[in-house]
């Protein structure tokens, strides 16, 4: 598998917080969700392991965007010819990057990578590879256009 384009303003948040991939993933109730925090300054944290995303909690909506950025940044940036990189890989790079940044005055950044990884899978950003050990990512396909 090539390595991937660089990103377009298919991958921008919108006003409301969404990405064009995350509008055609996410019902629209879930959409609503997503703007509602957006709105208020808010992310709203996505965990895709529970139906309907109803373990969902929120943080700076500057939070989010430094740390999408990143993590989706490292994945392309680490991934092996298929496109995979291993998630402790990501989370190296993420604490580096962000780890000394105003926004993380505690600095750490583990479990904020995990959320946000968790997150950018309900919104069809990246996707977990399945039964791998340890745990291996890849950017989804970008959606084909229906002419």
């Amino acid at each position: 598998m090539a390595k991937r384009p660089p990103r377009t303003p298919k991958d921008e948040l919108d006003s409301s917080g969404l990405s064009r991939r995350a509008r055609r993933q996410l019902s629209a109730e879930v959409q609503a969700r997503v703007a509602q925090a957006w709105s208020e300054g808010r992310a709203l944290i996505l965990n895709a392991n529970k139906p309907n995303y109803s373990e969902a909690f929120t943080i700076e909506a500057e939070q989010y965007t430094l740390l999408r950025r990143a993590i989706l940044d490292a994945v392309e940036a680490l991934a092996d010819p298929s496109g995979e990189v291993l998630l402790r890989d990501v989370q190296v790079v993420v604490q580096d990057q962000l780890g000394s940044h105003e926004r993380f005055p505690k600095g750490r950044m583990t479990n904020y990578t995990r959320y946000t990884k968790t997150d950018l899978e309900a919104r069809g950003e990246l996707e977990r590879i399945p039964r791998s050990s340890p745990q291996r990512l890849r950017r989804t396909e970008p959606p084909q256009r229906s002419e």
